[in-house]
């Protein structure tokens, strides 16, 4: 019965953790797709601001041809050439040193006949005329503006941007290559595909892994493309979309965004990328997650058998171990009492010591106290006999802990009890004009005690809670029957400073107390809980600091008195 019990228990445990491992396993392959997608997005985003970059510095380099081509046009004669030398260096510094910019030319108003030409040396002759001629013509057409017109194809598959903005009343046409552009501003990427959008619509797509642009008519758009719009964002690609846009198998994302240019408008960038490396990735966490489950069933295996062999063997320590605690909990004991004889030895006897001297020192203050006339020094001798009969007191505590005091049982009632215990105390209430209210329940039956211990122990917790308690403060005292009339149950509450939670269990040790020094001896409580454990009664106490201490008291009540 028992081997079946195991059994189960070892298929939940193993159909448990393969559902965790399933379950964290769907986990994994949602935050490894998640994270691809951020990070694609992250570089869509580095990819458009790159091209932003590049649409700036054309804008900028505009202005600086402007600036130039002004101070040219305002010159006076005698530095008129200067200027224009000035002018044709810086234009032919840019068609040198800016890769993408193939012609720069300076075109007087209704004229094709440029008044200045640069040309990057590289270029061939032929194709040189050819952008010279295109720039006139981007140069008259459509309102004086600066803008971009394009893209214009030449032989040999390449396509120019031809950027035009007026200088007072002539013009300037920069040609830019539309693929050397785009090089200039994106890095080749793995596996990736990079489609850009000009202002026009017109659209560049990389072939393959390289940088290499081409323009792609636009008939040649896939109904996928036209639906990723939005400034940016992400998708993950179907199968049928993978195989319109030419990937290769596997996952793939599109991820796209928008670079923007004041005088060149929105270019829109879209990278398509295979994500074939988190295919691999996914398949190692299946593999994972099955040689876990199988490392698992073996392990469990091996437990469950181990468990079975184990199990009289680890009863039998346990009840070992546990002889040994309670061994080593008697030892304790035995050192703490030990330690309680001996302090109580010592103060015993201190307390004889003590007491006799103080006898004779309180008899020699009597008889000065009755030779004595004048008031002040019948006040100072008062005094000295109030502090020897508290000294005395002190010792009297003392020995009582000490020694074994015979209990003499009587029928004590409650209620005169406490009672008188209040008559005791009551200059201490008087002096801190506190509120004692007692709810004793009037039909309360007889206590089996020692009428003097009685009120010992209640004159030790009455003042406890004066000391505890604030000026003008409450004391709560009640009694009530519990367990059918065989016990009474008598509790005193203050609301006072309370006692620490670190202190609870030590306030019944003897000397143990928590009020200044030279306000208390710490034998109030100990004495007042061996009293009650003499007479088999029970003491409870609970505090909370801030709010007070109840002190709860369970004693016995006394048999009936059996009818005459």
């Amino acid at each position: 019965m028992r081997g079946a019990s195991l059994a189960i228990l070892l298929v939940i445990a193993v159909a448990t953790v393969l559902a965790f491992s399933l379950r964290s396993l769907e986990k994994e392959r949602d935050r490894l797709k998640q994270g691809f997608a951020n990070a694609r997005e992250a570089e869509v985003r580095d990819l458009t601001s790159d091209l932003e970059d590049r649409l700036r510095d054309l804008d900028e380099n505009a202005r600086v041809v402007e600036a130039l081509v002004q101070r040219m046009h305002a010159a006076s004669p005698a530095e008129h050439d200067d200027r224009t030398r000035t002018v044709r260096a810086s234009f032919d510094a840019m068609a040198t040193v800016i890769r993408h910019y193939r012609t720069l030319v300076l075109l007087r108003a209704g004229s094709c006949d440029p008044v200045l030409v640069a040309v990057d040396p590289a270029e061939v002759p032929s194709t040189a005329k050819a952008l010279i001629g295109m720039s006139c013509a981007a140069a008259q057409a459509g309102p004086h503006v600066a803008r971009m017109t394009g893209p214009a194809n030449l032989p040999g598959n390449r396509a120019f941007y031809f950027y035009s903005f007026p200088v007072d009343a002539d013009t300037v046409v920069i040609s830019v290559e539309g693929s050397l552009l785009l090089q200039s501003a994106f890095r080749s990427l793995p596996e990736t595909r990079l489609v850009v959008t000009d202002p026009r619509g017109a659209e560049w797509i990389t072939s393959g892994t390289s940088l290499a642009f081409g323009v792609r008519p636009p008939d040649r758009r896939t109904e996928e493309e036209k639906r990723w719009t939005g400034p940016s964002g992400a998708a993950w690609l179907s199968e049928g979309e993978k195989h319109a846009l030419g990937l290769p198998p596997g996952q793939a994302l599109a991820a796209w965004a928008s670079a923007r240019s004041d005088g060149l408008g929105v270019w829109r960038v879209l990278v398509l990328r295979s994500a074939r490396n988190l295919d691999s990735r996914q398949r190692g966490l299946v593999k994972q997650v099955i040689l876990t489950a199988a490392g698992l069933l073996v392990a469990i295996g091996l437990v469950g058998t181990l468990i079975v062999r184990q199990q009289r063997y680890s009863a039998a320590l346990a009840e070992r171990l546990r002889s040994a605690e309670a061994l080593r909990s008697l030892e304790r004991q035995l050192i703490s009492a030990e330690k309680l004889a001996t302090t109580g030895v010592l103060a015993a006897g201190i307390a004889h010591e003590v007491g006799t001297p103080l006898g004779i020192i309180r008899a020699r203050a009597e008889l000065l106290l009755g030779d004595t006339q004048g008031a002040q020094g019948r006040r100072a001798l008062e005094a000295i006999i109030e502090q020897i009969d508290r000294i005395s007191s002190t010792i009297r505590q003392v020995l009582d802990f000490s020694r074994n005091q015979p209990v003499e049982l009587g029928r004590v009632n409650p209620v005169v009890g406490l009672q008188g215990t209040l008559d005791l105390v009551g200059h201490r209430v008087r002096q801190q004009d506190l509120r004692v209210s007692v709810d004793v329940a009037p039909d309360l039956p007889p206590l089996a005690a020692d009428p003097n211990q009685f009120q010992q122990v209640f004159i030790n917790l009455l003042l406890n809670a004066c000391d505890a308690s604030s000026q003008g403060g409450e004391i709560e005292i009640t009694a009530q029957t519990i367990e059918a009339g065989k016990r009474v149950r008598i509790e005193v509450r203050d609301h006072g400073t309370g006692i620490a939670p670190e202190h609870l269990l030590a306030v019944f040790d003897p000397f143990f107390t928590t009020k200044k020094r030279g306000e208390g001896t710490g034998l109030g409580l100990p004495i007042a809980a061996s009293i009650v454990r003499n007479h088999g009664g029970e003491i409870t106490l609970g505090s909370v600091p801030g709010e007070g201490t109840l002190v709860s008291v369970s004693w016995p009540a006394a048999a009936k008195e059996p009818n005459v």
